[in-house]
């Protein structure tokens, strides 16, 4: 389970990178802390959502970035499929 943590936080710190460079325009920014609150609507830093959950309850819009701010840890396992990416992933 430690080795899991480690590689996934390695990787949320990889998507707040890229995307922070090279956010593609037209989508929405959606950001998770771990000391967000899952009743913001995860559209800013202050307004973060916190767990992967939340992340999986949201249908982002081509564009969309999806932004985990780097040394936090999420617990869970996040799938992206039809109901939340319904544009195929553009």
């Amino acid at each position: 389970m430690k080795i899991a943590q480690i590689g996934f936080v390695a990787f949320a710190m990889m998507i707040w990178t890229v995307n922070t460079i090279a956010q593609v325009s037209g989508g929405t920014a959606y950001y998770f802390a771990a000391n967000g609150r899952d009743a913001n609507n995860c559209t800013s830093r202050a307004t973060a959502c916190q767990t992967i959950a939340r992340a999986q309850g949201i249908t982002y819009a081509p564009g969309s970035s999806i932004n985990f701010r780097g040394g936090d840890n999420f617990t869970g396992c996040w799938v992206l499929t039809p109901t939340n990416v319904a544009s195929g992933g553009d």
